[in-house]
């Protein structure tokens, strides 16, 4: 898609935002990882395998398309769930990335992990985050 919606390599996105939408093809479990920046989808590939291997081919789709526009290509950022599969296949493709962690699941995993720990003082930390 990336030489579709754009095509000159100054108008490439450095910061991304990622993430797989679980669904079924034809009965069978299938990832549709999609990459997005700037109001724009730039990627969107189905893959059999939501983990490390089968999210990095399927984001390396994306990785290739932009590498045809530019092929120093090379995102500054990229924000994902928490999902270690998803950060590692990132890496994999941009060695250099930062990788971000979306804050609404930052905030879910201290949720998650807090609540009955913290009890009453567990409002108070929400409100802080």
């Amino acid at each position: 898609m990336v030489g579709t919606t754009v095509k000159a390599a100054e108008r490439l996105a450095q910061d991304l935002v990622v993430d797989e939408k679980q669904s079924r093809l034809q009965g069978d479990k299938i990832s549709i990882a999609t990459t997005a920046a700037d109001g724009c989808i730039l990627g969107a590939s189905v893959v059999d395998s939501a983990l490390e291997a089968g999210l990095h081919r399927a984001y390396g789709v994306f990785a290739e398309e932009a590498r045809d526009v530019d092929p120093g290509y090379a995102p500054e950022t990229v924000n994902t769930d928490g999902w270690a599969a998803t950060q590692g296949a990132w890496k994999r493709l941009f060695p250099n990335i930062a990788v971000i962690l979306c804050f609404l699941h930052a905030f879910l995993k201290i949720r998650d992990r807090a609540t009955n720990a913290l009890g009453e003082d567990f409002e108070e930390v929400s409100r802080r985050v």
